[in-house]
């Protein structure tokens, strides 16, 4: 196994840094710009490890055609506990909505369409951004427009084949907010396997808690995007779901045109 580490310093990458040091896994260091030169070893499936916008690059270094983002299963609609559509930018209806992009992953972050006396200086600011983001792009867009709900707290669920791996809480809530229904997020796991030409080997299942205390689905996101929260603390496992989803992407994926 080789990684290929993004030169910026984050948390995820010093840990992997630190962890392939331990166990004798060869890395080399890039930044975007400089991946074109990492072509020969992304061609022998080096895994790269980064931000979005560093394994995309990776992705278009090697020509492989982007996945499909995973969102929201339709095997799992029914866990949403909330009304929503994907509709074209220019198609959005009157009202207050949470958005996110539903055809390509990170054209911004999901956010509320609304400022109220209760958005903090910090909420404002990130909603504004994501605002201006969204605002640039072309009308035809498709874009998840979902109901409003309130979340009490938020975890990822870090699955391989199928099985729960780690989990970490990544929400700003108070501490003593009530944890996901182990039962529930099971009947997930349960209910995508339907999804059997679709679902990835590797991928992160977010679940919250809402306020009236049912568990429901946040979104499901690709490993190959996924992150490494600090209370993930089996750092070997989300390694082997790196390299098993980038392994699946280069064997598995039609090369772009």
């Amino acid at each position: 196994m080789k990684l290929i580490l993004q030169t910026a310093g984050s948390q995820e990458i010093r840990r992997l840094l630190a962890h392939a040091i331990t166990h004798d896994i060869r890395t080399v260091r890039a930044s975007a710009a400089t991946l074109i030169n990492q072509e020969d070893n992304l061609e022998e499936c080096a895994i790269p490890v980064g931000s979005v916008e560093f394994v995309r690059e990776a992705m278009r270094v090697t020509g492989i055609s982007e996945p499909t983002p995973i969102n929201y299963p339709s095997s799992l609609r029914s866990f949403l506990h909330r009304e929503m559509q994907c509709l074209p930018k220019d198609r959005l209806p009157n009202g207050n909505w949470f958005l996110k992009p539903a055809g390509k992953t990170k054209l911004f972050d999901g956010f509320v369409n609304v400022f109220d006396d209760e958005t903090d200086v910090g909420e404002r600011s990130f909603r504004k951004e994501q605002r201006e983001a969204f605002d640039r792009l072309p009308s035809t867009t498709p874009v998840f427009v979902s109901e409003i709900v309130n979340f009490v707290s938020e975890w990822r669920y870090y699955i391989l084949k199928d099985k729960i791996v780690g989990a970490a809480r990544y929400d700003d809530g108070d501490d003593d907010a009530p944890i996901p229904s182990e039962k529930t997020v099971k009947a997930m796991l349960s209910a995508y396997k339907k999804d059997d030409k679709t679902r990835p080997v590797a991928f992160g299942l977010d679940v919250g808690v809402l306020k009236s205390g049912e568990t429901a689905l946040v979104e499901v996101n690709d490993a190959w995007s996924l992150g490494l929260y600090q209370d993930m603390t089996d750092t070997a496992a989300y390694l082997e779901m790196l390299s098993r989803r980038w392994n699946q992407v280069m064997g598995n994926k039609p090369r772009a045109e």
